[in-house]
């Protein structure tokens, strides 16, 4: 018997019919998570390149920080208590300058996840997101599946796709990608952050946009997990539930289970994809200690701009004019008169920043 079996039937049922119970009750019996065994756990812990993913149970840890991580490889934690990770950071201690800051300490490991959420209230979207993980003989022929095979087609450094459910009302999709073009092709780069960001904007342009799945126009990605060192749901973890409106009425305190409700990932490279969605040119971003020569006259101008400092900027103005939710949206920076200069495209059909 699933031991959430009190749950689905007390709380789900009301809500969904037998067959999207059955799934939540086949992905609690469904066994071990690979990006859970294979790459959270391989490669969240790193001293030896002072690098770690954090593992939390909790949103409020100061920094982010690696010291449950450790405990963790020590045996002195469980990871089934767990429920919360990032992508690699640099590790830092209290008394670090960016020890609060975890955005400054975004790394780079073997693979990257850029996670999608869709925080929706929509029960009719949910059962939607439900039918996408269906399939009559391999997870592959179902349209999640379609996806993936049409992302692994395309795109060289993508490897697989896993789908927790977050224990309420949303599914966060995992998608790895492999990062050995980055580090062969910019071995110290200058804005790593900006870079998982561009990606994660293809990719959910990629999602919003698939005829496999069909988005409702009114459904859009949370871009707080556009942030590569955001906290996202862990598979196969556990929490306690804290919301007094929970999206099927599961009491506070009670445990909730984050279900793998769809996987499949190929971490031995076989695609033939002539893309990636992880681009060299976002992670080297820097500006110059000289301009590049204005479009009208050919003179040379001189900026102040230190490397680094364009990309965080870059990053910021990014995350307020995405052009998801509103307009306009940022196209990038201009040189040209002497002065960094933000560029924005005003509408869908705008070409011309």
């Amino acid at each position: 018997m699933n031991i959430y079996e009190p749950i689905w039937a007390k709380y789900y049922a009301p809500k969904l019919s037998a067959r999207e119970i059955n799934q939540f009750r086949r992905a609690e019996m469904r066994g071990p998570s690979l990006l859970l065994t294979d790459i959270i756990q391989q490669q969240s812990f790193d001293p030896a390149n002072r690098r770690y993913m954090a593992v939390a149970n909790r949103k409020d840890v100061r920094g982010r920080n690696h010291f449950l991580r450790a405990e963790l490889g020590d045996g002195r934690a469980e990871w089934e208590l767990q429920s919360l990770f990032t992508n690699a950071l640099q590790m830092s201690f209290p008394w670090d300058d960016d020890f609060r800051h975890p955005s400054d300490r975004v790394g780079i490991a073997r693979h990257h996840i850029l996670t999608i959420e869709f925080d929706s209230p929509s029960l009719p979207f949910l059962k939607q997101q439900l039918s996408w993980f269906r399939f009559d003989k391999k997870p592959t022929d179902s349209p999640m599946g379609k996806f993936v095979r049409y992302l692994r087609a395309k795109y060289a450094d993508f490897a697989g796709l896993n789908v927790t459910y977050s224990g309420n009302k949303s599914f966060h999709y995992h998608f790895v990608v492999e990062t050995s073009l980055i580090a062969g092709a910019v071995p110290e780069p200058s804005s790593a952050r900006l870079g998982f960001e561009k990606a994660w904007d293809r990719l959910r342009d990629e999602f919003i946009n698939s005829t496999d799945l069909i988005v409702p126009s009114t459904e859009r990605p949370d871009q707080s997990l556009r942030e590569p060192e955001m906290y996202r749901r862990l598979p196969n973890g556990m929490r306690l539930n804290d919301k007094e409106e929970h999206f099927f009425g599961v009491p506070v305190g009670d445990v909730l289970m984050q279900v793998v409700m769809w996987e499949h990932l190929t971490l031995q490279r076989s695609r033939g994809g002539s893309r990636t969605l992880l681009q060299p040119a976002d992670f080297a971003m820097a500006a110059p200690t000289s301009a590049t020569a204005s479009r009208t006259s050919g003179t040379q101008v001189q900026t102040t701009i230190q490397p680094g400092e364009e990309a965080y900027c870059a990053g910021k103005l990014e995350t307020i004019f995405n052009g998801v939710e509103a307009w306009p949206r940022f196209a990038g920076f201009d040189r040209s008169q002497g002065a960094l200069r933000a560029q924005f495209f005003n509408s869908p059909g705008d070409r011309h920043p």
